[in-house]
């Protein structure tokens, strides 16, 4: 893209004052400003052609400083939607979610065993979801290790796919406010894998390399995966004590800040996770260890994913802010 061009620099500023809005959190024409080193006359114009446009909105607080009173932005939750949408081996979870990431409208439908009869069901059930059709879609997430591009190539709607993992991470990354911290993400459910994060993803894939799963085991005891742990006997004990270790040994090599357990983890009894707890720390002097929080993180995940990407190109603003730099 060539930045001295009129038309691209002013797109380039309304995603930048866009994505300001959203990360301030209702901030005034001044805020804007100074935040993104900009002249308040071009703060203004941008402001005003994204009101217009009507993915932004005033609010109706005022704030009030030594200074003339400002008027709060807003995102306009009810520009439009993106999709996100969630496969098993039998069904689909399909979700609207407004532009600031909350889910509006949810549904499940069935997959069918052809190809074709996904996009169909897709596509009977997106009727349900988007029911007016005026409303803009952005875009769709689809979280699945699945390929699905012969299903992309028969719907209109821009799409991607993410690992779920991935999407659950993004979801529970979201809630922590911090994009500095380095997490290490722990799912043993269906492929035992753990994922660090500091301002990316990297799988360490490696890391539990030889586990089995807990949905292996659940076939094998022939119990619930939830539920794997709370008699609490010497197997179970030991593979926790065992998932210590790696989590001890990936925070010492890779100096993270804190841990995520994800899945049937997350739902360890008290005893069992203290037992976690009290061996990490053991053998790394201390560590932040906490428990997934959202039951539907694929969802919420996929569609935060999907607003990055088709919304506020979070992803085309890094590549712009790095190109500033030379």
């Amino acid at each position: 893209m060539d930045f001295s061009k009129p038309d691209n620099a002013r797109k380039i500023n309304k995603l930048k004052v866009l994505s300001a809005i959203k990360s301030l959190e209702s901030p005034t024409r001044a805020e804007l400003s100074r935040y993104l080193l900009l002249n308040k006359v071009s703060i203004s114009e941008i402001v005003d052609a994204l009101i217009k446009e009507g993915l932004v909105k005033e609010s109706s607080k005022i704030f009030y400083s030594s200074g003339r009173p400002g008027t709060l932005l807003e995102i306009n939750r009810a520009s439009g939607v993106v999709l996100s949408m969630t496969l098993d081996k039998t069904g689909c979870y399909l979700a609207a979610s407004d532009t600031l990431g909350k889910t509006i409208r949810l549904e499940r439908f069935s997959r069918g065993l052809e190809r074709k009869t996904l996009s169909e069901n897709f596509q009977q059930s997106l009727k349900r979801i988007i029911k007016n059709e005026s409303e803009k879609i952005y875009g769709m997430v689809a979280a699945t290790d699945e390929d699905l591009s012969f299903f992309f190539s028969q719907i209109s709607i821009p799409s991607i796919s993410v690992s779920p993992i991935i999407a659950r991470c993004v979801n529970e990354r979201e809630k922590m406010k911090n994009e500095n911290q380095r997490i290490l993400f722990v799912d043993l459910d269906d492929e035992p894998s753990a994922l660090y994060c500091d301002s990316s993803f990297m799988k360490l894939n490696p890391l539990f390399e030889g586990f089995e799963s807990i949905k292996s085991i659940s076939r094998r005891k022939g119990t619930a995966s939830s539920s794997i742990f709370s008699q609490e006997d010497e197997e179970s004990v030991n593979y926790i004590l065992s998932v210590a270790d790696k989590i001890a040994s990936a925070c010492t090599v890779l100096n993270i800040d804190s841990v995520l357990l994800m899945g049937s983890l997350s739902q360890l009894s008290q005893n069992m996770l203290l037992a976690l707890k009290n061996r990490v720390n053991s053998l790394t002097g201390g560590m932040e260890i906490r428990c997934a929080s959202s039951q539907r993180g694929e969802i919420e995940g996929s569609a935060i994913i999907a607003l990055d990407a088709f919304f506020y190109k979070k992803r085309m603003l890094e590549l712009i802010k790095k190109a500033e730099k030379f």
